[in-house]
């Protein structure tokens, strides 16, 4: 399986901003937890405890809400697109399409 995944998150305020206190501003929740990357992970189940075999971070660029063609959901992809923050300060929020 492969899933876009936080290295450190912390829950409560998520996107960084309590709207009763505060205006909105998503920078510094995103410097605060790197972003989601692009993982790899297989997991033997045919054993009667399922193990973790490999677990590898295929990407750097923080990257969320993966997209595949609706028609081939299920099938095996050449490709997945999703949002991307490609920016000097902070990745939140997204201002490119990525391809992998």
């Amino acid at each position: 399986a492969h899933a876009f995944i936080f290295e450190r998150y912390i829950f409560g305020g998520e996107m960084g901003f309590d709207i009763r206190k505060q205006q909105f501003n998503p920078t510094p929740w995103s410097l605060s937890n790197g972003g989601p990357k692009l993982h790899r992970i297989i997991i033997d189940n045919v054993r009667s405890v399922p193990k973790l075999t490999e677990f590898i971070k295929l990407s750097e660029i923080p990257t969320d809400m993966p997209t595949m063609h609706p028609d081939r959901d299920g099938y095996k992809s050449r490709y997945v697109y999703g949002t991307a923050g490609i920016r000097d300060i902070g990745w939140f929020p997204f201002n490119s399409l990525v391809k992998f």
